[in-house]
């Protein structure tokens, strides 16, 4: 009847001890230590109401993106685990049995990993007796094709969603990303905004200024962009400013502060990631490249204005509540490390355009109507200074 206990569970060793019942199928199970459940209401197997049979065992690969995302995986309700890679955890792998294994990373210790797990069906990439990366199936295929060809990379207008979405065979209904912050982040958030003196009625702009040098490093939108747009959100919709970024955007940062014409917060640049995530909670707005800021604003529901250039804007899943800006040149999508022209795709896209598109998605969202209408002829005056 739903347990599956065995009968050696309740034997009776030389010395007397009658061994505890357990439950080893129920989702709260922690193999040798007390679990969560025990350690809240301390009930034991035996009579405890909080069993939940297990389902199927569902392996998800993901080695690039899960251990800096565990911060913000550790709070999702439908992860019962999340493993470290390394020694141990692989030599767990290659013993312990799953009923799926989904492979979505093109790495080859991840696709080596995924070709020896245990598993009754497998999605994704494996590793290949040749050593290179072998696709499992068509939407497998599809991934792998735009992945080494950069026309059919900017051809494709499939979100990172939906592409992940049809490898693992789930149709594909823009289902929202679930991001649960913790209390102890969003405490640490509303510390910062009243630190900085910012209320819950203010339209509070968020400008993620950097992004990963590993790919691409003409990925995020200019200083002198963030400069010039920063006095015109202050000026006209009286936002308050605050910088977002990481250990790499010290510099950049620093420069935004000092030149642009505008009283801007800096949120800092050593935060956790859920630290970061919450204060772009707080955020009514971020304006943003295509980085880890993006699918984080989408995740929490806040509006996004991305800008693109040398990568495609249509893998970018903002659950329209966002818009996107792109750049003017012909070769946008390059997916090149760095621009080969002096005046990159990113160069040509301005504060002033930004500026109208941000205004575009607070009138859609029916927000500060008044003030954008005021606005536009001290807008208007100052064009053409962020080309």
């Amino acid at each position: 009847m739903g347990a599956k206990i065995k009968a050696e569970n309740q034997a009776t060793n030389g010395n007397g001890w009658k061994s505890l019942l357990t439950k080893r199928d129920c989702r709260h199970f922690l193999d040798y230590k007390p679990c969560k459940m025990h350690k809240k209401f301390g009930v034991t197997c035996e009579t405890c109401p909080y069993y939940e049979q297990k389902g199927k065992k569902i392996l998800i690969i993901n080695l690039e993106a899960t251990e800096k995302a565990r911060d913000i995986l550790k709070n999702n309700p439908h992860i019962d685990r999340i493993l470290s890679i390394g020694y141990e955890t692989t030599l767990q792998l290659m013993i312990e049995e799953f009923d799926i294994m989904m492979n979505f990373d093109k790495a080859h210790e991840a696709a080596a990993i995924a070709k020896l797990v245990k598993a009754k069906e497998k999605k994704g990439f494996v590793l290949g007796n040749d050593g290179m990366i072998d696709a499992l199936d068509d939407a497998s295929k599809y991934f792998f094709d735009i992945g080494f060809s950069d026309k059919a990379k900017r051809a494709s207008k499939k979100t990172q969603q939906e592409i992940v979405f049809n490898i693992a065979g789930i149709p594909y209904n823009h289902d929202k990303t679930i991001l649960n912050l913790t209390a102890e982040s969003i405490q640490f958030a509303e510390n910062f905004m009243q630190k900085h003196g910012i209320d819950k009625g203010d339209f509070v702009v968020g400008f993620n200024t950097g992004c990963s040098n590993r790919l691409f490093v003409d990925r995020k939108w200019t200083a002198n962009g963030y400069i010039e747009l920063a006095p015109m959100l202050h000026k006209v919709l009286g936002a308050k400013i605050v910088l977002l970024g990481g250990p790499n955007e010290i510099d950049r940062n620093n420069e935004i502060m000092e030149k642009a014409k505008a009283p801007i917060i800096n949120s800092g640049n050593s935060n956790t990631l859920d630290q970061f995530c919450s204060i772009i909670s707080k955020c009514s707005m971020i304006v943003t490249g295509d980085t880890l800021a993006v699918h984080i604003a989408a995740a929490l529901g806040i509006p996004t204005v991305a800008i693109f250039g040398n990568v495609s804007l249509a893998e970018i899943e903002l659950y329209g509540i966002g818009k996107k800006v792109q750049t003017d040149m012909d070769c946008w999508g390059c997916y090149k490390y760095e621009c080969e022209f002096k005046r990159t795709c990113m160069d040509r896209i301005s504060a002033a355009r930004v500026f109208e598109v941000i205004k575009e998605l607070i009138k859609e969202k029916g927000l500060l109507e008044n003030k954008i209408m005021s606005g536009t002829s001290e807008l208007n005056a100052g064009k053409g200074r962020g080309g």
